[in-house]
C-alpha cells in the first residue's frame, strides 16, 4: 500500500493518494489496536484469549459474515470485523496529540463522494452581484499536496507496534529487520 501511495504521488495522482493514505491510517490504527489487546492477554497469561482475539481479527469480515454466515462447512464462522470508530479511538489514546480521530476524519473526507473529495477539482470564490463563482481545474499534481504527515504517522506506528509485538514474543528473524527499518525512519 505504501508503494501504491508513492507511485500515485510520483505520477501526480494526488486525489487517489488520499484514499490510499486513509487505508494506511486504518492499518496503523488496527496494528495498535491488535498490539494493545494481545499484550493485555499475554500479560494476564491468557493465551487462549490471545489466540481467539487474533483469530477474530484475522477472520473478521462483514462481507463474509453477511454472505456466508454459518452456511459453509469448509470455513469456520466469520467474526464480525472491529468497528473502525472503536479502532480509531484506541489509536487516539496512543497519539500524544490526541489527533488520530481528527486526522482520520480529514482523510475520510477525501475518500467519500462529497464536496471535500471533489475539492481537488474546483475553487469557489465570491462572484459578481453576491453570487459565488465556481472554477473547475485539473487537480494539483505536485507531491507536496499529498497527505505526507498522515502517511508518516501510519508507517511509523505500524512498524512500531509490529516490532513491539514481535519483540514481546521473542521473535528473532523478522523483528530485527523491522527494528532496523524503524530506526532509519524515526531519526
Amino acid at each position: 500500500m505504501l508503494r501504491s501511495f508513492t507511485v500515485l504521488v510520483w505520477n501526480g495522482l494526488i486525489p487517489a493518494s488520499f484514499v490510499i493514505a486513509r487505508c494506511l491510517f486504518e492499518m496503523a490504527a488496527h496494528t495498535h489496536y491488535t498490539h494493545k489487546h494481545v499484550i493485555q492477554f499475554l500479560d494476564s497469561n491468557d493465551l487462549e484469549a490471545a489466540r481467539s482475539f487474533l483469530t477474530d481479527i484475522n477472520m473478521g469480515s462483514r462481507y463474509m459474515q453477511e454472505e456466508y454466515g454459518d452456511k459453509t462447512e469448509e470455513w469456520p464462522p466469520f467474526a464480525a470485523p472491529r468497528e473502525i470508530a472503536k479502532v480509531i479511538r484506541a489509536f487516539d489514546e496512543w497519539t500524544k496529540t490526541r489527533q488520530a480521530r481528527t486526522e482520520y476524519s480529514f482523510l475520510s473526507e477525501f475518500a467519500h463522494p462529497n464536496m471535500a473529495a471533489f475539492s481537488h477539482y474546483y475553487k469557489m470564490e465570491p462572484g459578481e452581484a453576491g453570487f459565488g463563482a465556481v472554477t473547475f481545474f485539473e487537480p494539483r499534481r505536485d507531491g507536496a499536496a499529498a497527505p505526507w504527515p498522515q502517511i508518516s504517522i501510519s508507517f511509523i506506528a505500524s512498524l512500531h507496534f509490529i516490532w513491539r509485538l514481535l519483540r514481546r514474543i521473542d521473535e528473532k528473524e523478522v523483528a530485527p529487520q523491522v527494528e532496523t527499518i524503524l530506526k532509519k525512519f524515526v531519526k
